[in-house]
């Protein structure tokens, strides 16, 4: 992993046409679970604890899924449009995730409101585990992190609503639904929508 500038960021971002402070103009794709988690789940309560878990693997591996199937080698983490790397409740250290995070902020020597990007290889193991990573925190409302992919032009956010967003510039965007769509069949708990701008 390597910290990118905001100004490299911020070329590469311009050289994809990618729209990303005004997302809504690119085309979208949205892949929802249809148990809307909005932030976590009741940790007293066994059976919620292990369908969260059972929920979050799918998701998690349609998204490496995609991510393979498209051959993508390198990610760009940041913030992005966003306020902050990481959320800031007061009691977001008794996560382990959350502190996952601090920590790899800390090695890289980003604050929380860093400009700065991650660029990270894909090719290995560990970082596709650190991508799955973030966006379980997304979805448990810890973390804010935007993943970019600038060798197709396709930004990913996931929400704490279990949900994860694909904005791309391709016109080709039917190519990801089918994909996206293939991938899905073996999953009973996801769908796949569109907006097309």
């Amino acid at each position: 992993m390597e910290v990118i500038s905001d100004s490299d960021i911020k070329k590469m971002l311009d050289n994809s046409g990618l729209k990303i402070k005004e997302l809504y103009k690119n085309k979208h794709i949205l892949i929802h679970s249809f148990y809307d988690w909005d932030g976590g789940f009741d940790e007293t309560d066994i059976n919620e604890v292990i369908k969260f878990y059972m929920n979050l693997d799918e998701m998690l591996s349609v998204v490496e899924k995609y991510l393979k199937k498209l051959g993508i080698n390198d990610c760009i983490l940041g913030k992005f449009y966003n306020n902050y790397w990481l959320k800031d409740w007061s009691d977001a250290d008794k996560f382990d995730i959350y502190r996952q995070l601090i920590f790899l902020l800390k090695k890289y020597r980003l604050s929380k409101n860093s400009n700065k990007g991650l660029k990270v290889n894909l090719d290995l193991g560990e970082n596709v585990y650190l991508l799955k990573k973030i966006i379980e925190a997304n979805f448990r409302f810890l973390s804010e992190i935007g993943m970019f992919f600038p060798e197709i032009g396709v930004y990913i956010s996931s929400t704490h609503h279990f949900e994860v967003h694909i904005y791309t510039t391709s016109n080709d965007v039917n190519k990801h639904i089918e994909l996206l769509n293939e991938i899905i069949a073996e999953y009973q708990n996801i769908n796949v929508l569109k907006w097309c701008k």
